[in-house]
């Protein structure tokens, strides 16, 4: 038997809560578990047994709302948090990333394929609607380049949450533990992502941060 996504919505328009309800409804493998105005609401509840994903919307007028996240986020839980925004900025995509939100999305985006990131961040994956520059900047355009994966420095999305892990202080063995890895294989990771970032000491990837301007 497919295992039902149970997911959270969380925002303060009633509309997008209601837009998200209506989609979750009408998956056969989507469970609607609460519906929130404020991530405040989620803490110490008992929702968090039950909850895979916690879907919330970004407040455009608050451009540090991403910090409302991070008490929820220190939970050291395996929920996954996804953000829905009327902004997509570079900065403010890679400020989310770094707190360890797991998708960025736009609030425009089409139901079908806002389902598809849903499973996809389900099984681990990584989501961000647009690219993001690596360095904080934007094409002179004004415009980023459509893409499902932030790989900016040629990341993939497990060794985007392996580096995450590692910036947290975590070693080999718990990292493999939180990720369901060998620790062989988490070991593969980390000597990948030395390479791609072209650092030798572990010392220096926990001070390395994916953008130049240290988001």
């Amino acid at each position: 038997m497919e295992h039902r996504i149970h997911l959270i919505v969380c925002d303060r328009d009633k509309k997008l809560r209601e837009r998200l309800k209506e989609l979750i409804r009408i998956q056969n493998d989507f469970e609607l578990i609460a519906e929130l105005t404020h991530p405040e609401q989620f803490k110490n509840s008992k929702n968090f047994i039950k909850t895979d994903i916690f879907i919330a919307g970004l407040d455009p007028n608050q451009r540090y709302s991403i910090q409302q996240f991070f008490p929820l986020l220190s939970q050291g839980n395996n929920i996954k948090y996804f953000i829905l925004s009327d902004v997509m900025q570079g900065d403010l995509m890679l400020r989310a990333m770094h707190a360890g939100i797991r998708a960025f999305l736009s609030k425009t985006i089409r139901d079908e394929e806002l389902a598809d990131a849903i499973r996809e961040v389900f099984k681990g994956g990584i989501w961000f609607q647009k690219k993001i520059e690596v360095n904080g900047t934007h094409p002179k355009n004004g415009k980023m380049q459509d893409r499902k994966y932030y790989n900016g420095n040629g990341l993939t999305a497990q060794e985007i949450r392996v580096h995450e892990m590692v910036r947290q202080g975590l070693r080999n063995k718990e990292i493999a533990e939180k990720l369901y890895l060998s620790e062989k294989t988490v070991k593969c990771h980390v000597h990948n992502i030395f390479n791609k970032l072209n650092v030798t000491k572990r010392t220096q990837l926990m001070d390395y941060s994916l953008t130049s301007s240290g988001l």
